[in-house]
């Protein structure tokens, strides 16, 4: 990122030796970066160890600073800039009303000379990245300490208004010790803003799985110390 008078690294440290590990050597010449300067994203297409094509993509978000991964097959990303819609040209786009709902009417598809991040797919058809998310996800770090023996029982996400997602489900996991394996504990869907587990170790891991468009804005879990050494 440039900050005025130099460049700074972004990747040290965070994702750079995962995507040397994660991407294909010989088609590391096939990646492809895009600005989506209206979502202030940046998108790094590659092909994945076992692809020929770009497979993959790590997302960065330049005001918070925070990668993502997205998974999609394209042949060339880029931003499509759009000629602009009239009342009078709908017809073209949907017969109906309820056809439109493909693109969300803040979208950049509607304004003449809006950039939308777009890419070509593996049928070589341009397709505008505007559509409502499929299944989405991440998982957290650990959160315990290694001289408490700790229950955890609820575990709270807090949504952007408008950005509640269909579906949520939570798997957690558990160790002992911060070097140990993992052992997947309990699974269950979220109720009231919430989700209710039990699990009884020194550290707690949860991945969280959506579907539809979601953002979070917090999330908190309920910690009981049970025991110490």
């Amino acid at each position: 990122m440039f900050d005025g008078s130099r460049p700074v690294p972004v990747g040290m440290g965070q994702v750079r030796q995962w995507f040397y590990d994660n991407s294909s050597p010989s088609y590391r010449y096939k990646t492809q970066c895009v600005f989506d300067r209206q979502n202030n994203v940046v998108w790094i297409c590659y092909c994945s160890t076992s692809a020929t094509t770009p497979d993959s993509a790590l997302v960065y978000h330049l005001l918070s600073k925070k990668w993502g991964k997205a998974t999609l097959s394209i042949e060339a990303a880029l931003n499509y800039i759009a000629s602009g819609v009239t009342i009078d040209g709908l017809d073209a786009i949907s017969a109906t009303i309820d056809g439109l709902s493909a693109y969300s009417f803040d979208s950049q598809f509607w304004s003449a000379g809006g950039r939308a991040f777009s890419a070509f797919n593996t049928s070589h058809q341009l397709q505008l990245m505007t559509g409502v998310s499929g299944t989405t996800g991440f998982t957290t770090g650990d959160a315990g300490n290694d001289d408490v023996v700790s229950l955890l029982s609820r575990i709270r996400l807090r949504f952007e208004p408008g950005y509640s997602p269909s579906t949520s489900s939570v798997t957690t996991y558990y160790k002992m010790t911060e070097g140990g394996s993992l052992t997947t504990g309990q699974t269950g869907t979220i109720d009231d803003g919430k989700f209710d587990v039990l699990q009884s170790a020194r550290f707690h891991r949860a991945g969280f799985t959506f579907t539809g468009d979601v953002r979070v804005t917090g999330m908190g879990a309920v910690l009981t110390p049970e025991s110490g050494r």
